[in-house]
């Protein structure tokens, strides 16, 4: 295993374009991970890796490595000025990797007849909710994710860190156009739900899914656009008490996902 010790070294800055640059990412079709149990999930879940990185303060005989023999990729030691330059955390864990991106491509979105969730993020901001509602997506049974890309980056670290490997085993496709995205679920009777408070809006609690949920989630300051809302089949609200008027986002989708899932 070579050892790196060079901040100039052609493998860090590679890391290092990757980790801070999204079009370093969608130019090589490549993403980086931190961490030893992301990198044991990216192992498990069979997403390609190009490269581990290790910390020479790493002992070699942690279980982990079970599955770093197995990967087919190279592997470097870096010493520890390397991984203070690397790191993304505050605490790292001395594993790191270069992993290649999946092909995710809504032409080949296949709708499933029988009663499921979709969800659609259209212009989602943060990392760390978008992460955690990735996450939510796996634990509450989603059936596929829609992500516009106006959204923040799936493969940036936040992402990552915060879906702790979630997106490495969610369906999640990509598009530009959510009007045709959305006529795209009516065709397939697919009921469109959206989260508003309005006095025409449905409790969420009183809600009633006829067959398969589209649950559309909007952008954290302005929510959804009513270009959006007027295609919506449904309107729901989710009651709050006391003087709150809003909740994060990724608060707000778990108890939609959690309503929606016990009433399917």
């Amino acid at each position: 295993m070579e050892y790196i010790t060079s901040k100039e070294n052609s493998n860090i800055l590679e890391y290092m374009k990757l980790k801070n640059f999204k079009k370093s990412r969608e130019d090589l079709g490549l993403f980086v991970i931190e961490g030893k149990k992301i990198l044991l999930e990216a192992i498990k879940s069979n997403i390609i890796i190009e490269k581990i990185f290790i910390s020479d303060k790493i002992d070699l005989e942690e279980k982990i490595f079970k599955y770093i023999d197995k990967v087919l990729c190279e592997k470097y030691c870096i010493s520890n000025g390397i991984e203070k330059k690397i790191a993304d955390t505050v605490s790292p864990e001395g594993f790191y990797a270069v992993c290649k991106k999946s092909n995710y491509d809504i032409s080949n979105s296949i709708l499933e007849e029988e009663k499921k969730i979709y969800l659609i993020i259209d212009n989602l901001q943060n990392p760390g909710n978008l992460g955690t509602i990735i996450r939510l997506s796996e634990a509450m049974e989603v059936s596929r994710i829609y992500i516009s890309n106006n959204s923040c980056d799936i493969y940036s670290p936040k992402v990552i860190r915060s879906s702790m490997g979630s997106n490495f085993r969610t369906q999640i496709c990509f598009f530009d156009d959510i009007i045709s995205l959305i006529e795209l679920m009516k065709d397939n009777k697919i009921e469109i739900l959206g989260s508003y408070i309005s006095a025409s809006s449905v409790d969420i609690r009183n809600y009633k899914p006829s067959g398969s949920v589209c649950i559309i989630i909007g952008n954290e300051s302005n929510g959804l656009n009513h270009i959006v809302l007027d295609q919506c089949d449904v309107l729901v609200e989710i009651p709050m008490g006391g003087s709150i008027e809003s909740l994060n986002v990724s608060l707000a989708t778990s108890i939609l996902l959690w309503e929606i899932k016990n009433k399917i």
